[in-house]
Formats: structure tokens, C-alpha cells, sequence
């Protein structure tokens, strides 16, 4: 794989932003991946820049959305599939909604042709108990991966030595498909097609005698790619002990086997593979995280005395504000020799103007965004009052000023499997109306929290993007929280502290955040923040 950017290079952000593309949701967290045809979810990952992985999860990606959106799971939950037709419709299926995600979107060509060679390169020696499986499986990859041709050769040799005439008759069937193959039903029909060469094969081949192969595993299924092939040992799965009665082992050279083979004497899918891959990947490199699932709550209305204290310390914030989150924008205000052709200088040509072009030059403007992440957890209920009259103040203010800013709620449960959830309150753009606030329950699970804040911010245009954390007190994993505000350092934004009543922001962000008793600190406060990075020569490192 080659280097991506700093958006793309990083799991969570990586993660959302294919989701987006593809349209799909992506989601982070627990300890499996699958799909339930709406949504992806990706188990806990770490927020490593290992090449290979982040191939893996790309491939992941790319792979079960091509299947959300080009598989039909309508029409096909319909038929009633044998195992085998259902193996073989995949291998097909799997080829052909990749070809139509990639059609779309040409950089995952690039991502499914790396995964494959990944997967499959070199992999034609290691035998399994049904050749035609492999050789259907690797003619079809090598179409998209050229580099396969060799393996397939191999293959094709191994099934014309044990079935000749098989191939002969079903490469007709895969070239028609190559070239017409508009949906899921077509590679059904394609499928029993192959099968049915199959059948007739078998049909004219003497049955041959059941012997082990070199080559076969112990519960008479395939080797998954990657994976070698041990022999069959003929002890008892539950004692290890020698088995009494060995169950006889499938025999591939008889076609008979193949066409009443179980689930379980059939390759492992390339879905399967992939998942498995991943979570050994999780396990050698450690340190897993999850993003936080949004998790509507009740808003309840701010007391009458509450909202008139934030309107109090919002009045006169927003023009401070406004000089201070100064951001430069490019204009194109100026005529010139080059750059962007007007069309209203074009009178020039018959005057011998020059200029006939608009040129591009800094103004100062606002192109500034920012989001502020409110710790609602248990231990904030005593400081919740003063926690969201500081962001509402800080959001009038901001919207006064035309910067656009979103307020979003974070806790979470004791429970693992929902530890950690987001409630947007106010949403980036959205008019300031009835103020309101979350009730405080739950932990601080601060680093999911920020993971998902960035996965919203890196889908925003604003030259400058900006993150103030209110919290009292330690998240629940420091070291996610961490990963977090480095990988918001990476790409460009900016994370402040706000400690409500607490010094313990201090530890993660020692130079960019500060802690007040009350309301009446929050315009020091803030304004000490956002001048660090805004005013000349007192910018410092976030």
C-alpha cells in the first residue's frame, strides 16, 4: 500500500470517510466485524498506520459496501440454495459487485486489486479437497488481478488432470459472464449453468475410491488463504484421544462429493477471511478503540434564570470573538494576466487589455468551525448547570459572529457494549433557539467521544476547525483520549480544554487548556485559548 494522508492514514477517520463515500454507515467498535446489509461494523481497532492493516480494513470496507449497494439480498433470500450454489454464486457475486463499486469509484480498483494479490498470490500450491473451487475462484480473480494468471495455470492443470473436459465445458459460461453480468440473478444463472457442467461430468466419471489427500485438514475443509493445510488425523474432536471410527474423508477427485458437500467441506469465503483477518490484526497490534454511537436523549429547557445568565455573558462576546478567530480566505478581487478567466474583462481583447483574468489574494475573513464536546457524565450533575450555560454563552456568542458551531454531549454506560454515546444538542449551522441541556449519568468515555467529533469535522470546508473540551475531571481510557488529541494534531485541528471546576484537562493538554470556578471566568478563559493559536507571537503547539 502506499502512504496516505493524514486523514486517510488513520483507522477511525479512514473508516467513516469511505462510509460517507459509499453512502453507507461505518461504524467502530466491539470485538467482530459484519454487516446487517445497512450498516458496517467494524470491531475495535487500533489507531495504528500499519500499511497492511490499514489495507485489510479498506478492502473490508470496499468489499461489504460494493454488496449493500449492488447485491440484490431481496431477490436472492427468495431461492432456496444448495451449499454449493450458494459458494459458487459468491465467488461470482463478489466479483462483479467490486467491478461495479470500482466503476464508480476508480480508487478501489487500486484497494481490491492490492487485497486480492494479498489473499491469494502464491497461494494455488497449497491443495484443498475440491480443485474446480480453486481454479473457478482464481479465474475469476485474475481477471481484475493479472498477477493470478500463473496460479490459475496450475490449477487448470491439477482439475484437467483429475476431470477432463471440465474446463472446456464451463469456460464458455465465464466468458458470457465477463461480458454481460448486470446483476445478482444473473450470476445465479451463471452459477447453475456452471454447476450443471458439473453434474453432467460426473455423471460419465467412475466414482473414485475414498482415500485421504495429502493436503486435507483434520475436519475436511479447505485452508483458508493464508493458511497451510495439515493432514487429517484420525483422533476424536472431543477427547484428542484415537478415534474408534474415523469419518472417511472426501476424496476430490469425485465430482459426487462436491455436488452434496456441506457448509463445512467448502472454502472459507473471502467475507469470512477478511473478518478473521482482522481480528488477529486487532489482537497483534494492540490497543483497540471505539467511536461513539450517537444516542439521543431528552433536552430538557434551561431554568429562566439559567438562560438569562448565558445571555448576560453572551452579550458583547460575539465582536471580540470576531477578531479574534480570524482565518485567511482566498478571494478571487483582483484583475490580472493570470489566473481565473472573467468573462465580464473579455471587452479587452479589442482594447489590447491585458488583464482580462482574476487574480487571487488573502483577505481576512472568518473560516472558522468549531465544536464544543460536553462531558455529561455522573460526576458532572453538580457542575451540569454551569457546564451548558458556558457552551450556550460561547455558542450565541460564536453564532452572533457568523462562525459556525455545533455543541454534542458525551457519557457513557457501564454496560461494555454501549460504553460510550454522543448526543448532538446543537448541530453545526443550526440556529441558537431554546436553550437546553442533558441530564448528567453515566462515565467519560472522552476518547470515543472526540473520535467521533473528528469524524464530523473532517467533512467540513472551514480552513480552521477547532475543538473545546468541557469536562471535570480524568476520561475512562487516557490513552484513547490521547490517541485522539494526537491524531486531531495530525490533521489540522485544534483541541482546547475548558476544566469545569477542575485541573485534570491539564494532564492531556498541559498548553491548551485552563480551568474556571464560574461563569464569570469563561471570557478570560476562552479568549486565553483561542488567542494562543490566533494572535501574532503568541501562537503556541496545540
Amino acid at each position: 500500500m502506499t502512504k496516505t494522508s493524514p486523514v486517510l492514514g488513520c483507522l477511525p477517520l479512514l473508516a467513516d470517510v469511505l462510509g460517507r463515500s459509499y453512502g453507507v454507515v461505518v461504524e467502530i467498535g466491539g470485538a467482530n466485524a459484519y454487516t446487517d446489509g445497512r450498516t458496517i461494523r467494524l470491531p475495535s481497532l487500533p489507531a495504528t498506520e500499519d500499511p497492511d492493516f490499514l489495507g485489510l480494513v479498506r478492502g473490508y470496507i470496499d468489499h461489504e459496501a460494493a454488496h449493500i449497494r449492488h447485491t440484490d439480498t431481496e431477490a436472492m433470500s427468495r431461492e432456496l440454495l444448495s451449499p454449493l450454489e450458494k459458494h459458487v454464486w459468491n465467488t461470482f457475486e463478489d466479483w462483479r459487485v467490486e467491478r461495479e463499486l470500482a466503476h464508480l469509484f476508480p480508487g478501489c480498483a487500486a484497494n481490491f486489486r492490492w487485497l486480492i494479490g494479498k489473499l491469494f498470490l502464491g497461494q494455488s500450491g497449497q491443495p484443498t479437497l475440491f480443485a474446480v473451487l480453486d481454479w473457478l475462484l482464481f479465474t475469476v480473480r485474475s481477471w481484475s488481478v493479472p498477477e493470478l494468471i500463473p496460479d490459475r495455470e496450475i490449477l487448470a492443470t491439477r482439475v484437467n488432470a483429475l476431470w477432463p473436459g471440465l474446463i472446456p465445458r464451463i469456460e464458455p459460461i465465464l466468458e458470457a459472464m465477463i461480458r454481460h453480468c448486470p446483476d445478482s440473478q444473473s450470476c445465479l444463472d451463471y452459477t447453475r449453468q456452471v454447476i450443471r457442467c458439473i453434474r453432467e461430468v460426473a455423471s460419465t466419471t467412475p466414482m473414485a475410491r475414498s482415500e485421504p489427500n495429502v493436503g486435507d485438514n483434520t475436519e475436511g475443509k479447505a485452508p483458508s488463504p493464508g493458511k497451510k493445510a495439515k493432514r487429517p488425523s484420525a483422533t476424536s474432536k472431543k477427547t484428542g484421544k484415537p478415534a474408534k471410527h474415523p469419518s472417511p474423508i472426501v476424496d476430490s477427485r469425485d465430482l459426487r462429493d462436491l455436488l452434496t458437500a456441506g457448509d463445512d467441506l467448502l472454502p472459507t469465503e473471502l467475507a469470512a477471511v477478511l473478518k478473521r483477518m482482522l481480528k488477529e490484526g486487532v489482537q497483534t497490534l494492540g490497543h483497540p478503540l471505539s467511536v461513539a454511537k450517537v444516542n439521543p436523549k431528552p433536552i430538557r429547557p434551561l431554568e429562566p434564570q439559567e438562560a438569562k445568565k448565558v445571555r448576560d455573558a453572551a452579550s458583547g462576546l460575539g465582536a471580540r470573538l470576531h477578531g479574534l478567530l480570524q482565518a485567511s480566505k482566498l478571494m478571487r478581487v483582483r484583475p490580472s494576466r493570470r489566473g481565473v478567466l472573467d468573462p465580464h474583462r473579455l471587452y479587452g481583447i479589442a482594447v489590447n487589455e491585458p488583464k482580462l483574468f482574476l487574480s487571487r489574494e488573502r483577505k481576512p475573513g472568518i473560516d472558522t468551525t468549531v465544536h464544543l464536546l460536553l462531558d455529561t457524565s455522573g460526576s458532572m450533575s453538580k457542575r451540569i448547570a454551569l457546564a451548558g450555560q458556558c457552551c450556550w454563552a460561547v455558542a450565541q456568542a460564536l453564532t452572533k459572529a457568523n462562525i459556525p458551531v455545533a455543541i454534542t454531549a458525551f457519557s457513557g454506560r457501564p454496560d461494555p457494549s454501549n460504553a460510550a454515546t454522543v448526543t448532538p444538542i446543537l448541530k453545526p449551522g443550526q440556529r441558537v433557539r431554546e436553550l437546553g441541556m442533558v441530564d448528567a449519568i453515566g462515565n467519560t468515555p472522552l476518547g470515543e467521544a472526540l473520535w467521533w467529533v473528528l469524524q464530523r469535522l473532517v467533512q467540513r470546508r472551514e480552513e480552521r476547525k477547532i475543538v473545546i473540551i468541557l469536562t471535570d475531571g480524568m476520561p475512562d481510557n487516557p490513552v484513547i483520549a490521547q490517541e485522539a488529541i494526537d491524531a486531531a494534531k495530525r490533521i489540522g485541528v485544534e483541541v482546547y480544554g475548558l476544566g469545569i471546576a477542575s485541573q485534570h484537562l491539564a494532564t492531556l493538554l498541559p498548553e491548551t487548556s485552563v480551568a474556571i470556578e464560574g461563569l464569570s471566568d469563561l471570557p478570560s478563559a476562552l479568549f486565553g485559548l483561542v488567542g494562543q493559536a490566533v494572535l501574532p507571537g503568541q501562537r503556541k503547539t496545540a
